[in-house]
C-alpha cells in the first residue's frame, strides 16, 4: 500500500482513530480481481484505500472485502 499522506495530521479524520478501530466496525474495502490470460491473479483495491491505510495503521492483520471480478470483454 502506497501511503500518500506521509504521516502528516490530516484536518479532520474520516474514520475513528487508529486505535479505535475494530475488525468488522468499517464497511469493507472493494477489491478487483483480475485473472491474465496465463492464470496469475492480480488484486487491485479500488474502494476504501483510506479504510485499508487505517487499519494498517492500528496493525489489524485481516481486513473484510468485498470481491469483484473483472470481465474482460470478447472482440
Amino acid at each position: 500500500m502506497v501511503q500518500t499522506l506521509q504521516n502528516e495530521e490530516p484536518s479532520h479524520l474520516p474514520v475513528p482513530a487508529p486505535e479505535n478501530i475494530i475488525l468488522g466496525q468499517l464497511p469493507p474495502v472493494d477489491v478487483l480481481h483480475y485473472q491474465s490470460p496465463t492464470g496469475k491473479d492480480f488484486y487491485f483495491a479500488f474502494g476504501g484505500c483510506h479504510r485499508l491505510q487505517a487499519y494498517e495503521r492500528a496493525h489489524v492483520e485481516n481486513v473484510n472485502c468485498g470481491s469483484v471480478d473483472a470481465i474482460v470483454g470478447i472482440s
